[in-house]
């Protein structure tokens, strides 16, 4: 998902077995890496800038807020959470935020919305 000035916000996610769900958001800065396409390898090139990732959220480290889950979970608010969407700023100048799980037509899982607002750290010039 690109933010106004570039840069991309990137959910990861994960359902490693006997875990349960992991999501983490990310802010990508692609703006300032090296364009890799005429470039054969990377390894050990001299001049190579990599893009910048910088953790947002973990939020399976969030409060629950008395969330019941119907499988194994980090945190029980979590589930198969897909889909991620900006949907303004609040008067502060956070982003805010629409997440969203499925439940895959799964007895097991749960379709949740998840609002939400993150702080985007300063831009870094390279």
């Amino acid at each position: 998902m690109p933010t106004s000035d570039g840069r991309l916000l990137v959910l990861e996610r994960g359902f490693p077995v006997g875990v349960g769900s992991t999501v983490r958001l990310y802010l990508a800065d692609l703006r300032h890496a090296t364009d890799p396409r005429r470039i054969d390898t990377l390894t050990g090139q001299d001049g190579v800038r990599l893009a910048r990732k910088t953790l947002l959220a973990d939020l399976v480290n969030r409060p629950s807020l008395g969330a019941q889950a119907k499988q194994p979970q980090p945190n029980p608010l979590l589930d198969n959470i897909e889909g991620l969407t900006i949907t303004g700023r609040t008067p502060d100048g956070r982003l805010t935020l629409l997440l969203v799980s499925d439940d895959n037509q799964n007895a097991v899982q749960t379709t949740r919305l998840y609002s939400l607002s993150a702080r985007l750290p300063r831009t870094v010039k390279c």
